[in-house]
C-alpha cells in the first residue's frame, strides 16, 4: 500500500494502481480551486491555466454517437451500479 503522509501539494510517490490517464488525483479544497478555474474559463486570480479555446474543447464531444452507460458491476454483491444522471445523455469531453 502507498504511503500516504504527504503535504497537500506533493503528489504520492506510489499509486496504490494505475488508472490509465482516468482523471485527476488531489485534494477535495484542490479540486474546488481546478473547477473555479474552469468555470472561469481557465482563468484563476487574474492568471490564465488554460486558454479559453482549451477550456472549450473539454466540453465538446469526444465518442461521435456512442453515449456513455450505466457502470456496472462485475460482482454487484461488492459493488453497486452506478447510474450518473440518469435520463439524461450522457458524452465524454
Amino acid at each position: 500500500m502507498a504511503n500516504r503522509s504527504r503535504s497537500a501539494s506533493s503528489p504520492l510517490e506510489e499509486a496504490e494502481f494505475h488508472t490509465g490517464g482516468a482523471g485527476l488525483f488531489s485534494t477535495a479544497p484542490d479540486y474546488l480551486i481546478f473547477t473555479r478555474m474552469l468555470l472561469a474559463g481557465g482563468t484563476l486570480n487574474g492568471v490564465e491555466v488554460l486558454k479559453p479555446q482549451t477550456v472549450e474543447l473539454m466540453a465538446h464531444n469526444a465518442i461521435g454517437d456512442l453515449n456513455v452507460s450505466m457502470v456496472r458491476s462485475n460482482n454487484p454483491a461488492l459493488a453497486l451500479e452506478v447510474e450518473t444522471f440518469p435520463g439524461q445523455v450522457k458524452k465524454w469531453g
